[in-house]
């Protein structure tokens, strides 16, 4: 699921750096090093040093990453609509309502504030 994320990420935001990718998959920066290092070694991103900050490094899907992210978002919509089945037009939208709070909920530091989401 991690490695389902970083790609689902950097199919909506290329060229996140390390730190971007960690909140937005809620995993720790260390991790997140390990996630990119495994995923780059699968031929699934690139990752280069950003133009202005050498030392932030850029991560990109290759065309087998992009494959790789359609392919999990199709199994996902799989999981999501085995899920959902049998919820009234009423149930699935307080269902997504509620998941936007969690949502939420999960960005918020650890002081209350709401976390940089760097956009």
């Amino acid at each position: 699921m991690p490695q389902y994320a970083v790609l689902a990420v950097l199919a909506e935001r290329p060229g996140l750096s390390n730190s971007e990718l960690s909140r937005r998959c809620f995993v720790t920066r260390q991790t997140m090093n390990g996630l990119l290092v495994g995923l780059q070694d699968a031929g699934l991103i690139s990752r280069a040093a950003h133009p202005l900050h050498g030392r932030v490094q850029q991560t990109r899907l290759t065309p087998a990453g992009r494959d790789a992210a359609q392919r999990g978002h199709s199994a996902v919509a799989a999981v999501e609509e085995q899920m959902t089945a049998g919820l009234t037009d009423s149930q699935e939208s307080e269902l997504l309502e509620l998941m936007l709070v969690c949502i939420a909920n999960l960005e918020l530091d650890v002081n209350g504030a709401r976390a940089a989401r760097g956009d």
